[in-house]
């Protein structure tokens, strides 16, 4: 059986309809995928945002591996980024063998250290007058509104 719409915020009506076609009918509804790409529109990787509140995804999970195999095709990294609700830390997760090219194991960066890399997979460096502002550590503890 096909699984069921968890979030209703899409056009459920189609969702629900699509998983009545059957389970040979399979496919994702992509949450918060992004292409980064450079100035003249030439794509450099593909990101699959979660936040911190998301569960977990088995690596054996099919609306994973599908995407996978999109960077595959597009012969592009293909990243999956968890991030905290106030942006200070990004879990970067290489998914593809193009992306383990780039970082070989999952790490968890600041948001200067996040943004210098979606600098450097562009291969430019990133602007000083932009680090500035930017947040340089991950707090210890969670905020009391957060708990």
């Amino acid at each position: 059986m096909a699984s069921i719409e968890r979030t209703n915020w899409r056009d459920e009506r189609l969702s629900r309809r699509h998983r009545e076609w059957g389970d040979i009918n399979r496919m994702t509804d992509i949450d918060f995928l992004v292409i980064e790409y450079l100035d003249d529109g030439y794509p450099v990787a593909i990101i699959e945002y979660k936040n911190e509140n998301c569960k977990p995804i088995p690596t054996n999970n099919y609306n994973l591996k599908a995407l996978i195999r999109l960077g595959d095709r597009a012969n592009l990294p293909f990243f999956v980024v968890r991030y905290d609700s106030l942006l200070t830390w990004f879990i970067v997760m290489p998914a593809n063998n193009k992306a383990k090219s780039i970082f070989n194991q999952r790490k968890k960066l600041t948001e200067i250290e996040y943004v210098e890399f979606i600098h450097n997979i562009r291969g430019i460096n990133c602007d000083s007058k932009l680090i500035k502002w930017l947040t340089d550590n991950i707090p210890s503890s969670r905020p009391w509104w957060k708990k």
